[in-house]
């Protein structure tokens, strides 16, 4: 079913229960649940409508999750609105707001990313800053504190970052050299260490992970689609599948999934994973039970299926 009245639409990101586009123009448009002034449009309300979110004119990405959105804007600043308990507006304060707020301190933005309650952006150096929520140290400062961080601060040891992924527990990174680095808790072996479970408050690289192409992050694993158009994954395997078909249990290290081969993107949120391959196709495996899987029923699946009617 295509979404009334977006035709220029060059990216898309979703929350709980409502979901944001940027156009081509680099305004930014919002439908579904105000939960918690989610669609930053003045409190204007729910609405089936997409609705511009105002002050936005000139966004080039776009990162929505749990009930906050944030944007980058062409002067490398980012915005950001919705809930705001533990400071992923990062605006100093932890007031939620119906309209966007600037994140305070940050100029040089080249990416952002919302995650479950807090937020992440790359820098131009390549360098990366967090702000929100820490209670898993998902911020990655270098310190055991666990205190909420209202404004940006650097992760430690994260540079030449090229993307991010942010989960419930933990955060990774890719890095230009195709390299990965994870950091926050690794109670259930997400972090690729090797060891579970695992603690680390600031970038940890995964060892022997190389030649990576993509990444994704679910709650409680990891996985990473592979040059060589296989995939790799890590963390917990239990009876949602999140992590595919391996067995039950812990998988602190990367592992390669079997049967899958030229996967070219990856995504993950919760206890589900999907994979675009080269073929224009897409399969997804994992927690299925609200039909988030696409193959036609309301099942979990520890194989990947394919999405049916999707391709190109």
């Amino acid at each position: 079913m295509a979404v009334k009245g977006i035709s220029t639409a060059t990216a898309i990101s979703a929350g709980s229960g409502f979901t944001c586009a940027r156009l081509k123009s680099g305004s930014v448009v919002c439908w579904g649940t105000d939960s918690n002034d989610a669609l930053g449009n003045g409190a204007a309300g729910a609405t089936g409508t997409p609705t511009a979110v105002p002050g936005i004119s000139a966004a080039t990405h776009i990162s929505s999750a749990h009930f906050h959105t944030c944007a980058r804007e062409t002067n490398g600043t980012v915005s950001c609105w919705g809930f705001n308990f533990s400071g992923e507006l990062g605006n100093g304060n932890t007031d939620p707001t119906a309209e966007p707020v600037q994140v305070s301190g940050l100029s040089d933005a080249i990416d952002v990313y919302a995650g479950e309650s807090y937020s992440c952006a790359i820098r131009s150096n390549k360098s990366v800053v967090c702000w929100g929520k820490n209670s898993f140290h998902q911020l990655g400062v270098g310190s055991s504190s666990k205190a909420n961080e209202l404004t940006p601060v650097a992760v430690s040891g994260a540079a030449n970052v090229a993307k991010l992924d942010l989960g419930l527990l933990h955060t990774c990174a890719l890095h230009t050299d195709g390299t990965v680095s994870c950091w926050g808790t690794g109670n259930f072996g997400q972090l690729g260490s090797g060891i579970q479970p695992d603690l680390s408050t600031s970038a940890q690289k995964v060892p022997g992970l190389t030649g990576v192409r993509d990444i994704a992050v679910g709650d409680v694993y990891s996985c990473a689609a592979m040059k060589s158009g296989e995939v790799k994954c890590w963390g917990v395997r239990n009876s949602s599948g999140g992590i595919g078909p391996l067995a039950d249990g812990f998988h602190p290290s990367p592992v390669t999934l079997p049967g899958l081969k030229g996967v070219t993107g990856i995504s993950a949120h919760g206890a589900t994973t999907c994979a675009v391959f080269s073929s224009g196709k897409v399969s997804c495996w994992g927690h299925g039970t609200w039909g988030q899987l696409g193959h036609g029923a309301s099942t979990s699946s520890a194989e990947p299926v394919p999405v049916k009617g999707f391709g190109g």
